[in-house]
């Protein structure tokens, strides 16, 4: 009897550590610079309109594509830069569908700019660096999905020390570390942040 207590007391600090744990990094992962913004920018804070609105693709990428048009259509940014390569080199590249998704929905071409060959997040803040500094913009937004908010801001600013980044979340998903979907994103972008910090790429 004793030694069934004890089990049971040992298995529920585990799950309460578990819970922390996952609680915490989950909270820290999602980085939503932008929650809470009016639909129109401000004067200035992380509302206020910036240069341009970088979307990261991966995950969903339709869903990131339309908040990046949304945050178009309420002023936030004249420019719009999609970034990512295709899956299959034979078909368009993720930047490529989704710029044509947001020419459909009512952006001018002359309004986007692609990258490519972006093939993870470390290259899609490299390659969007070179971008931003040709044409002098240093206020940018950046979108992807709240899982993969910190990594982005921490590659983006690692790549670019010149220019000032906000993030926003492409949907609103609260408390997305619940389920075991959500543990599985938490150890992939911790593992991502861990192998950018070694010097790899992810």
């Amino acid at each position: 009897m004793k030694c069934n207590m004890k089990f049971l007391f040992a298995l529920g600090g585990v799950v309460i550590i578990f819970i922390l744990v996952v609680f915490s990094l989950g909270s820290w992962l999602d980085y939503d610079q932008m929650l809470g913004c009016p639909a129109t920018p401000t004067a200035s804070g992380d509302c206020e309109k910036a240069d341009a609105i970088v979307a990261i693709s991966g995950g969903d990428t339709s869903v990131r594509t339309a908040k990046t048009v949304e945050l178009y259509k309420d002023g936030f940014a004249d420019n719009l830069i999609f970034s990512g390569a295709a899956a299959d080199p034979s078909s368009p590249s993720n930047a490529k569908v989704m710029a044509v998704d947001a020419e459909k929905a009512g952006v001018p071409s002359d309004a986007i700019i692609l990258d490519e060959t972006s093939r993870n997040t470390s290259e899609n803040a490299a390659n969007v660096a070179k971008i931003l500094k040709e044409h002098g913009w240093t206020n940018v937004i950046l979108v992807s999905e709240n899982y993969h908010l910190r990594r982005a801001y921490t590659d983006f600013v690692k790549a670019d020390t010149q220019a000032s980044f906000r993030t926003t979340a492409a949907k609103s998903q609260p408390l997305w570390w619940i389920t075991p979907r959500g543990w599985i994103l938490i150890a992939e972008e911790i593992g991502g942040m861990t192998k950018t910090a070694a010097g790899g790429q992810n």
